[in-house]
């Protein structure tokens, strides 16, 4: 039996390639469960693109993106949605975390859906 993971997201040497264009390459990171992210950088940096791996949205060119321990790929959707302009992803959790305006003002969330980035 596998020890529960420590990470809500893991992503294990990351790639996305879209045709000869490389989005993200060989990313490594681990989200603690319960932990506030924000991916910050550049226009083109992979931030969205990182997103939409997290939520299922695309698949990743090579490694793997984990979700609470498991293959996203292999979770059959995540039930994630991302906001319209494609800057916040929402994970089904069992509540807290907070939710937006969509004016940039932020509130504690009441519904089961929690934002990973805010």
């Amino acid at each position: 039996m596998t020890a529960p993971s420590t990470n809500d997201i893991e992503f294990r040497s990351v790639a996305k390639r879209y045709g000869s264009v490389t989005a993200v390459s060989d990313i490594n990171l681990a989200v603690p469960k319960g932990a506030f992210v924000a991916l910050l950088g550049p226009s083109g940096g992979g931030k969205t693109t990182c997103l939409r791996m997290i939520g299922g949205f695309e698949q990743p060119s090579e490694g793997t993106v984990l979700i609470n321990g498991r293959d996203a790929r292999r979770l059959g959707g995540t039930g994630a949605a991302l906001s319209p302009d494609d800057s916040v992803l929402f994970l089904p959790a069992a509540g807290g975390g907070c939710e937006g305006d969509g004016h940039g003002r932020h509130a504690p969330s009441t519904s089961k859906t929690s934002p990973v980035d805010c």
